[in-house]
């Protein structure tokens, strides 16, 4: 794999997938976040076997198409510490390479072949059916700012999540922060 990205988008995604990764998990393919390049985009997974995030970044020149697992913990703080618009990351026998402008970091990863796939989520969400316990994501993160129970964990128990009121359309509230997350 090798890759030329802009340097803002890619530590933002790694901020935002790395929020899933756990590092109390016993297995260590489970910390890092498997990254893949594919056609003109990365895409960034993690899950802590509870939940999942699969996060698109586009916009980037793909030299070589791969797939690498690397650690969040190592790779965002070089993205949030470097000056230039542009990075280059290559992937070769475990080993990633991020290179800037005036640096370069070797970064060791694990196996991507050991990641688990993620279930295949609709574009536009789940929508939470009675009696069968499926979630909308964007409802569980509405749910989580709100301190109400979104089925996911946290939250109290028995309050109501606004999108389960019967007859009331999904919609997007005014002042919230929504991200551009494409889902795969």
């Amino acid at each position: 794999m090798k890759l030329t990205a802009n340097r803002e988008a890619l530590h933002h995604g790694f901020q935002r997938v790395g929020g899933v990764v756990s590092s109390t998990i016993q297995q260590p393919v489970y910390r890092n976040v498997k990254m893949q390049a594919v056609g003109d985009a990365v895409y960034l997974t993690a899950t802590d076997l509870e939940v999942g995030l699969k996060l698109r970044v586009p916009n980037v020149r793909i030299d070589e198409e791969g797939v690498a697992l690397v650690p969040p913990g190592r790779v965002s703080p070089i993205l949030g510490a470097t000056p230039d618009e542009e990075i280059t990351i290559e992937e070769k026998d475990g080993t990633v390479n991020i290179e800037t402008s005036d640096s370069h970091f070797r970064i060791l990863g694990e196996d991507p072949a050991d990641f688990p796939e993620l279930p295949a989520m609709p574009k536009h969400g789940l929508r939470n059916r009675p009696g069968e316990g499926t979630l909308c994501a964007e409802r569980c993160a509405l749910c989580s700012r709100q301190g109400r129970d979104s089925g996911v964990g946290g939250g109290r128990r028995g309050a109501a999540c606004p999108r389960e009121e019967e007859g009331r359309e999904s919609r997007r509230r005014p002042g919230t922060v929504h991200s551009d997350v494409a889902w795969d």
